[in-house]
């Protein structure tokens, strides 16, 4: 947007290209908050290693 000299668009091209980390982030912040779900994220990743690391290569 800078270059394109279009830095109006910044804050909407931000949202686009950042909702999936935005929502995976959140989505694990939420689980983490909740009394039943937070004791087995980790036991969950060590079960389902491929779907966690999916994650977290999506994240990174």
């Amino acid at each position: 947007c800078i270059r394109a000299d279009r830095p109006a668009d910044y804050e909407t091209a931000w949202r686009r290209v950042s909702r999936e980390c935005r929502l995976l982030t959140a989505s694990l912040l939420w689980a983490r908050n909740r009394r039943l779900l937070a004791p087995n994220i980790v036991p969950a990743a060590a079960r389902l290693p491929g779907v966690y690391g999916h994650i977290v290569n999506r994240l990174s």
